[in-house]
């Protein structure tokens, strides 16, 4: 598999888990009862946190966005316009989430609340144009928006009322 067809279904894979996940949370009176659903539920928000290191996380990461983009700075800007961050800023919010990755999620060596996804999400929507408007979406979606919206979607009318 390229890497642009890699990076393609990374970005494809943290977008469905967060659908998923944000699906099952929902409303703000809706609480997943069941615990196989809690279960499922964060699994979910945990993949894609997940994913996006390995779109933004290490930097000896295969798909990190500096091994991949021709133009750093243009990708930068792009990633500020998008974020409303500095680039600093959104490099500090990637430390956040790398943090709860591996303080909490991969040795659980200490309690970290859960990193907001929504900077995560723009930004994984960001590459994924970059790259798609390089390389052509070939079989995946050409927008991630929707993309994301058909998930949820179909994660809503599965998650069973009352879970």
């Amino acid at each position: 598999m390229s890497n642009f067809k890699e990076i393609k279904n990374i970005c494809c894979h943290f977008t469905k888990n967060l659908a998923y996940h944000q699906a099952g949370i929902g409303e703000p009176d809706k609480e997943l009862k069941n615990d196989f659903w809690r279960m499922a539920n964060g699994n979910f928000a945990e993949i894609a946190i997940l994913e996006f290191c390995k779109l933004f996380g290490g930097w000896n990461d295969q798909y990190r966005w500096q091994n991949v983009v021709e133009d750093e700075n243009d990708f930068k800007k792009r990633i500020e316009v998008k974020t409303t961050l500095s680039f600093v800023e959104f490099e500090n919010y990637v430390k956040e989430i790398k943090l709860y990755r591996d303080k909490y999620l991969s040795h659980h060596d200490q309690e970290i609340e859960f990193p907001r996804l929504q900077i995560a999400t723009t930004a994984v929507f960001a590459y994924y144009q970059y790259i798609i408007e390089r390389y052509g979406a070939g079989g995946f979606p050409l927008d991630l928006k929707s993309f994301y919206m058909n998930s949820f979607k179909e994660a809503e009318v599965n998650y069973p009322p009352n879970s």
